[in-house]
């Protein structure tokens, strides 16, 4: 009988520490994602601005602020595309001798004002964001189209082709780890603790993300502050004019997938919360039932 007790002993000492050994290694794993789930997000957040949609955009914005002939506008030019879009021929809008717009008139024929703004800028930041400046710019013949985007060349590379498949195969490993380490995370876990870690990880990578991301336009003229050459920088001047505005629905952008990701651990946690509570409760009432 003695025997059997101290085995008994022995046993539950064995669970503790192997209890002990698994929360220690869940926290490890843990914090691990923590890490690596932060860098995902933030990988993720540039893989969706540097699309094609909103970098050709940007881009064409720069180019027709560039290569504007004198005495015209934007809308000036979509003036003149809508009505050649009543026509039966193409549509072709020159603003230099090698930066051009040309379409079939019936894909615009439909457009919207500001549509058709839209697709210029679009059209106009296609071939740079496909070719890159160096190539782009080899081409241009207007001096002083190639003296302005030169001096924004550094800046433009975070918004051509090249860059943005190199964040998507970033992404992909940041994302494979992501989910090796929640994997590890989740089998170390202890009944609803396999929500509430998760989550509590999930909260803690997108918060103080979405501080900045919520005041992005404060952050971002601080931002200007210090970094050399300010507003004159080539940041500076990238986002000037009318190019400030396209960045509020760039950060939206990033921000939803932050407030996502957020909400979601907020529902881990919850139903953790709301699982262990109810298994509390049903366990006491069993309990009280017994006797």
């Amino acid at each position: 009988m003695q025997k059997f007790f101290f085995r008994v002993i022995a046993m539950r000492g064995h669970e503790h520490k192997y209890s002990v050994s698994r929360k220690v290694l869940q926290w490890i794993a843990g914090f691990v994602f923590l890490l690596v789930f932060s860098a995902t997000l933030l990988v993720f957040g540039f893989y969706r601005i540097t699309a094609p949609g909103p970098s050709t955009e940007m881009l064409g914005r720069v180019i027709a602020t560039a290569a504007m002939p004198d005495g015209s506008s934007v809308p000036a030019i979509v003036e003149r595309m809508k009505i050649m879009a009543r026509s039966e021929g193409p549509v072709a809008v020159e603003l230099t001798g090698k930066i051009k717009v040309s379409a079939d008139s019936r894909d615009l024929r439909n457009l919207s004002e500001g549509e058709m703004e839209r697709f210029l800028y679009c059209q106009l930041g296609r071939k740079l964001y496909e070719k890159g400046p160096d190539i782009f710019l080899a081409a241009v013949d207007d001096p002083g189209v190639k003296s302005t985007l030169g001096e924004l060349r550094e800046t433009v590379y975070f918004f051509i082709s090249d860059f943005h498949r190199t964040v998507k195969m970033l992404f992909l490993v940041f994302a494979v780890l992501s989910a090796v380490f929640f994997f590890i995370m989740f089998l170390m876990g202890h009944r609803f603790g396999r929500l509430a870690v998760p989550g509590v990880i999930m909260i803690a990578a997108t918060l103080p993300a979405l501080v900045i991301l919520f005041s992005f336009g404060d952050f971002f003229a601080e931002l200007l502050t210090v970094i050399p050459g300010g507003v004159k920088s080539g940041a500076g001047m990238f986002f000037s004019g009318d190019r400030a505005a396209l960045l509020e629905p760039m950060v939206a952008m990033v921000r939803s997938v932050y407030l996502v990701v957020c909400c979601a651990g907020i529902f881990l946690v919850t139903a953790a919360g709301a699982g262990k509570i109810y298994a509390d409760r049903k366990k006491l009432n069993v309990e009280h039932a017994g006797e």
